[in-house]
Formats: C-alpha cells, structure tokens, sequence
C-alpha cells in the first residue's frame, strides 16, 4: 500500500483542528489580478516618462557642459593667440633695438676715429705753433 499523495507534500499531521486543513504547496503561485493590470500600466508609464524625464535633464546638463567646454577652448584658444601676437611683437622690437644699437656701435666707432684723426690734426698743429716754430726756422 502507498501513503496518500497528501502526505508526500504536506508536513506531517498534527494534533488538533488544523490537521484537517489543506495540504500546502511546494511552490506559491503568482496571481494574476485583472483589476491591477491598469494601474501597472499607469505606473510602467510614469516610470517611462520619469525616466524620459530625467535623461531630457541629463542631456540638457551634457550640452550645457559641452557648450562651456567649447567656449573655455575658444578662450584658450584665443588667450594663446594673443600670447603669440604679443611674443611676435616683442621679439620685432628687440629685433629692431639690436639694429639700432648695431648702427649706434658702428657711429661711436666712426666718432671714435673721427675724434682720433681730430686730436692728431690739433696736435699736429699745437706742434707747428708752439713747439714747432724753430722747426720751420730751419727750413
């Protein structure tokens, strides 16, 4: 003789009135309740449009970010621009100064000769006028 199948999967019996309730399932069963089915597709949708919502947000945050990146490249962009113009002209006027001292050089070293040929004519001269004069007596 077999036991009853009850007995296979419900646990053994007690003493007492509950010994002649049902036997319990292994597995519960999930129940599908028609009044729910709106409501649950009222709330899949607000958590849709929350959701849309959100990433509406977010993609308004990310071009927002983008437009600020793009703007702080122009500014460095144009800072460095600036920069280089400013070291172009820097470097045009030491250019420029160095040739002015170059030609500056070149006149103190052409006064300095002239100074020289200067001071030998004057003592050339102060040679004829002073110390020079028995010189020419003898001639």
């Amino acid at each position: 003789p077999q036991p009853p199948a009850s007995a296979l999967t419900s646990p053994p019996p007690q003493e007492g009135p509950s010994s002649l309730t049902r036997p319990r399932r292994l597995a519960p069963r999930l129940r599908v309740n028609r009044k729910l089915k709106q409501p649950a597709v009222d709330s899949a949708a607000a958590f849709l449009a929350q959701q849309h919502s959100q990433a509406e947000e977010r993609t308004g945050l990310l071009q927002s970010f983008l437009a600020a990146q793009e703007e702080r490249g122009r500014a460095e962009e144009e800072w460095r621009r600036r920069e280089e113009e400013r070291e172009r002209r820097r470097e045009l006027r030491e250019r420029r100064a160095l040739g002015t001292l170059g030609r500056l050089v070149t006149t103190l070293e052409l006064l300095s000769s002239k100074q020289d040929t200067v001071n030998t004519l004057l003592q050339r001269l102060a040679d004829r006028h002073w110390g020079g004069g028995e010189g020419e007596a003898g001639k």
